[in-house]
């Protein structure tokens, strides 16, 4: 199965190259519960610190607790011991993690504690501190979700079937605003980010909910966002079908906004992909992200946005992803993540083993001396006790030119690499070539021609082909590609 997101296209400088996911890494041991994982939606890869933060709930000794985990050697792992954020008696769920990018040190954390109370923690990366009232009694709540730009962090969560929000500024939370009307209750699930635009240019909030509908119960998405006069009258995103859990995609330009979210508008549910500049009128795409396939239900999706070549940069239209998870519900029974990385390419299915796999969740990448590793973490159920999971790619950014434009012939290692008996193979045919006659042929390594994977004119942009070795020997092979005067030879190897 293939998936495309279509989303925005933004000028960009440049082209990333992918490795599959690796397999699913057990994160939390079997003797400890743990659920509702969250990562930081703003950029830290290019941080000087280099570390990935993920928040996440405990179950121990009775107790639900608030628990920060950092990775180690540059996001390669996940060895470090979590630090306990609350340590009582009272239940403490559904964290949010916000961490400032460019330097890496301040973070905050804000949960639901108890029925209805909003708490936070922050740190400096000296000690966190203990945790406080971001919003209770009339101001209480449930659901909360925290982000930060430049050192201005924002929370949102649901009070009562509203919605508020609330800054932190000057060491001190501000007094919640909210931002239904007062007998609007049915407002759920809030999200929020800040965006660069507006005159003189500033960080402005924006923020988006589920709303059941009236009449069919069904829930549309909403918006509002905050300009130089106030705040904007909620108004709808998407309506069509019942729309569920809006997210936005991480790692997006400053004047654009992105965000996905789940819709059962052409039958089974499918992650859908909308856009907004400059906190104008969205645009929604019309087919699903997702491969929208018969028995298949696609949700909670989560998005992380790379520096990517496009074909098109004048046309607003479309920008190929770089990364994504969603959580696949098969009819049987079934369930698992799913995850992705550059369109076009292949969904690799993981899971943390039998039973449930939920609430996937994607950092934004760590910096890994030269690729990005970026982290799926979802929770599974398998064996009765709720286990965190993981699985990373690595996305290596290369220079191309300013405009966006793909500006030369690539053909990549191709992976696995040594593999049996199936492997694939990349290439990238630049702008400006037209339909160009493309040959791509394997060799065995006395030059002999084993067989022809392409021999037909191919479109610009990337391509994957896979090359089936069943009946070949071991040993190594060669794959050449011709377009044109251009000419690339690679080797893989047979393992059996």
């Amino acid at each position: 199965m293939k998936a495309l997101l279509v989303l925005l296209i933004i000028p960009i400088l440049v082209q990333a190259q992918y490795q599959y996911w690796s397999p699913a890494i057990q994160i939390t041991p079997d003797s400890i519960e743990a659920f509702n994982p969250s990562f930081p939606d703003n950029a830290t890869w290019w941080s000087n610190q280099q570390v990935q933060w993920l928040a996440y709930t405990q179950i121990a000794r009775g107790a639900m607790d608030i628990m920060a985990r950092r990775s180690t050697e540059r996001g390669l792992a996940w060895n470090t011991t979590p630090t306990r954020i609350t340590n009582d008696t009272v239940r403490d769920d559904f964290p949010s993690i916000a961490q400032l990018g460019q330097w890496g040190s301040l973070k905050m954390i804000v949960w639901e504690r108890g029925e209805n109370d909003i708490y936070f923690s922050r740190t400096n990366d000296t000690v966190w501190s203990q945790p406080s009232p971001l919003g209770i009694g009339q101001f209480g709540g449930r659901t909360p979700y925290v982000t930060i730009a430049d050192t201005l962090f924002g929370a949102v969560w649901e009070n009562g079937g509203r919605i508020l929000f609330s800054e932190y500024r000057n060491s001190a939370w501000l007094i919640p605003v909210l931002l239904t009307t007062p007998n609007d209750t049915a407002n759920f699930l809030p999200q929020v980010k800040y965006f660069y635009s507006g005159n003189p240019y500033r960080y402005r909030p924006i923020v988006l909910w589920e709303r059941r509908k009236r009449v069919s119960q069904d829930r549309e998405i909403v918006w509002v966002t905050r300009t130089d006069s106030g705040w904007t009258l909620p108004d709808t995103v998407t309506s069509a079908g019942d729309c569920r859990h809006a997210r936005f995609v991480s790692q997006t330009h400053p004047g654009s906004i992105l965000i996905s979210f789940e819709s059962n508008r052409l039958g089974p549910y499918c992650i859908f992909g909308a856009w907004s500049s400059l906190g104008a009128a969205w645009s929604v795409e019309q087919q699903p992200i997702s491969s929208n396939i018969a028995g298949w239900q696609q949700t909670s999706a989560s998005f992380t946005l790379f520096p990517v070549i496009t074909t098109s940069p004048s046309e607003p239209q479309a920008i190929r992803y770089t990364a994504g998870t969603w959580r696949i519900a098969r009819d049987t029974g079934e369930d698992s993540i799913g995850l992705v990385e550059r369109s076009l390419y292949s969904l690799n299915v993981r899971s943390g083993g039998n039973g449930e796999d939920r609430n996937p969740v994607l950092s934004t990448g760590v910096n890994n001396l030269g690729p990005v590793r970026v982290w799926s973490v979802w929770q599974n159920n398998a064996g009765g006790t709720w286990k965190l999971f993981g699985s990373y790619a690595d996305i290596i950014l290369d220079d191309v030119k300013e405009s966006g434009v793909v500006n030369a012939f690539q053909l990549e290692q191709n992976y696995p690499n040594p593999f049996n008996p199936t492997t694939t193979i990349r290439f990238t045919i630049p702008v400006g070539t037209g339909h160009a006659p493309s040959l791509l042929k394997v060799y065995d390594i006395l030059g002999r021609e084993v067989t022809t994977l392409v021999n037909e004119a191919k479109e610009p942009g990337d391509h994957q082909i896979t090359f089936n070795a069943e009946g070949l020997s071991s040993g190594v092979y060669l794959y050449k590609l011709q377009v044109g005067n251009f000419v690339a030879v690679r080797k893989l190897i047979v393992l059996r």
